[in-house]
């Protein structure tokens, strides 16, 4: 979509997360996104100017160390705005981990921009409100925080 700037490594990740956020809210609801963790892989790449290619996944539910971001195992009322969240769902709900971007936390609610996240591979992206006390339920998560990085050519 192409609102990345140029600098990234020389932004807060305040500004960093901020950008994630503003690159996410660029794709209409009910646009083509593809599957969950390819949209916020490119999500991030056209975030970051085309700095950082978050890694490829280790199991179904982490995904392998790189410079590109750092890890927090926790529970989903600890994440912030612009933070990624990679989770595996219980078998209730899904079959395997599903990737977003949180767009707010207000404590009992967060907001997160999603792509392909209906059971039937819709593939789309959408604006969901996820209220926390629910979704604590399925389960653990991991989700990351984007750090500066100098070259993206062995990881993409």
């Amino acid at each position: 979509m192409g609102t990345a700037f140029a600098g990234w490594h020389d932004l807060t990740q305040a500004q960093r997360n901020q950008a994630i956020i503003n690159e996410a809210n660029s794709y209409s609801n009910g646009s083509y996104g593809g599957q969950c963790k390819v949209w916020v892989q490119n999500v991030v790449y056209d975030a970051s100017g085309s700095s950082v290619w978050l890694p490829t996944n280790a199991d179904n539910c982490s995904w392998n160390y790189s410079p590109y971001a750092v890890a927090r195992c926790g529970l989903l009322d600890w994440v912030s705005a612009g933070e990624i969240i990679q989770m595996q769902l219980s078998s209730a709900y899904g079959s395997g981990p599903h990737t977003l971007i949180v767009t707010s936390n207000n404590g009992s609610q967060i907001t997160v921009k999603e792509s392909n996240w209906c059971s039937g591979n819709c593939e789309t992206v959408r604006i969901a409100n996820v209220n926390l006390s629910a979704v604590l339920r399925y389960g653990r998560l991991l989700h990351y925080l984007l750090r500066p990085v100098n070259s993206i050519t062995s990881y993409k």
